[in-house]
């Protein structure tokens, strides 16, 4: 018996280490070493905002705090680090195994998306049937703490080269930094309608059924879907909105191929005098698959970037299959000795002569969420003279850093991604700015009720009307 006993007290204790193992991460530490090490052997300047020196004293500083305080939730530590290098597209994903886990389990989390909008943090749409709430309520604090602090703190732990993407990110990341914040369900939040008197409410938060259910209403398949196509009769205007560049985003490239094909044929059936492109919200991806979607509407020779660096590096080989690492880095990078920088030239894209799907004036609609290849994509098609540029300054800038690679760090689990390859857009401006637009417009979030969008199409058949030219 005691034998037996004495079994049972081991598994316990197997089991509880295993699980401490899952919720506790053993020695986080030890990812800053390895998190360094990784950056500067992929990253082809890293330290282009943020002195070596300082970095290395912050990774110094954030090593100490997670082995003094291994209770502190990492991400808190890890993912300022990271951001101090000024680097978009090299971050540490909110989006861990723990959180994740809390979802799948039904737990809750945030119940809105929001924006910004100067100094006030608005509410955008509500996951959940609770009416005591509606989209553009101003959101001022929540579980006591006003919103100004918590848009600082969630600040810190987002990677962005510009100010207004820092925003965007924040926002669209809201559920997940919150819960690393420790401000976690259920909330009490206080909000304003209008200029009525502040409100203080508490809610459950919502779980993913809450967000599925959301995603199935007319606004959330216009919203959420990689390429939409809409035609408005009474302008005569063209609407798609193009969401993604990104290949996962569409599970495979075919799709987008047939989603191209597919606006092709509805232009062809609906002539339209104008057409206007909505990347207001593209984080980019592959640059093959915008230049498809440039292909419906360039008449000149355009190209995405006019160089692209990158470096060999010994990481990334260890990383990768040598088929992978080629296909994407090129032989000469697998054979060159790790550090060295590969320079590249990008030619220029001369488009076929139009058919006759579309034969009018293209705009683009850009805006703080437009970032990477969409970024790029709004540029090449500016410098070109091929499309108008429409809406504010572009969150993501046209030349950047990018290509991300992601890689999981091995203590705490989290996803890392690095940047492994400087893009310097078409026209050589190496300039830290966004893509800028032709014509302003104030921002808003899309949406049924997009007063940018409206005020886009009314510009455009203004601009018909009144015989504007570039």
């Amino acid at each position: 018996m005691s034998f037996v006993v004495g079994l049972v007290i081991i598994a316990i204790v197997v089991g509880v280490r295993g699980w401490n193992a899952v919720v506790k991460p053993l020695a986080p530490e030890r990812d800053i070493p390895l998190l360094v090490d990784a950056l500067e052997s992929a990253h082809p300047n890293l330290f282009f905002h943020e002195s070596e020196s300082r970095f290395l004293h912050l990774a110094h500083v954030a090593e100490a705090e997670l082995r003094d305080h291994p209770s502190r939730d990492a991400f808190e530590i890890i993912a300022p680090l990271v951001s101090s290098l000024g680097d978009a597209h090299t971050y540490l994903s909110p989006y861990n195994d723990a959180y994740e886990r809390i979802l799948d389990a039904g737990g809750r989390s945030f119940p809105f998306e929001i924006h910004r909008q100067h100094e006030e943090i608005l509410i955008d749409r509500i996951y959940g049937s609770d009416s005591r709430i509606t989209a553009g309520d101003k959101l001022l604090a929540v579980n006591s703490v006003p919103m100004a602090v918590i848009w600082r703190k969630l600040g810190r732990d987002i990677s962005a080269e510009r100010a207004e993407l820092r925003d965007h990110f924040v926002a669209e990341n809201i559920a997940p930094l919150l819960w690393h914040a420790g401000i976690r369900a259920p909330f009490r939040v206080d909000v304003q309608t209008g200029k009525r008197k502040r409100r203080s409410l508490v809610l459950a938060g919502c779980t993913e059924d809450d967000i599925s259910r959301w995603e199935a209403t007319p606004e959330g398949r216009t919203v959420n879907p990689v390429l939409v196509y809409q035609y408005h009769p009474r302008t005569q205007i063209a609407l798609v909105r193009a969401h993604s560049f990104s290949d996962e985003d569409v599970e495979d490239e075919t799709a987008f191929h047939r989603g191209i094909a597919t606006v092709r044929g509805k232009l062809r059936r609906d002539h339209p005098r104008d057409l206007l492109i909505d990347v207001r919200t593209n984080d980019g991806g592959a640059s093959n698959l915008a230049d498809e979607l440039t292909s419906i509407f360039a008449l000149h020779p355009y190209r995405d970037f006019s160089k692209i660096d990158e470096k060999s590096s010994s990481f990334l080989k260890h990383e990768m299959e040598p088929d992978d690492y080629v296909a994407i880095y090129g032989r000469d990078a697998l054979d060159a000795p790790s550090g060295t920088i590969i320079h590249r030239r990008d030619p220029y894209t001369v488009p076929a002569k139009r058919d006759s799907a579309f034969s009018g004036r293209t705009y683009i609609l850009i805006g703080s969420g437009t970032f990477s290849m969409a970024a790029t994509f709004a540029a090449a098609a500016q410098d070109a003279k091929n499309a108008v540029i429409m809406g504010r300054e572009s969150g993501g800038l046209p030349t950047y850093f990018g290509e991300a690679h992601e890689f999981t760090l091995p203590y705490t689990g989290y996803e890392m991604n690095v940047a492994t390859k400087h893009f310097v857009r078409g026209n050589g401006d190496v300039g830290q700015h966004g893509v800028i637009p032709t014509i302003e417009l104030d921002e808003s979030p899309e949406g049924m009720s997009d007063p940018e969008l409206r005020a886009a199409l009314d510009m455009i058949v203004a601009r018909r009307t009144g015989g504007a030219t570039e």
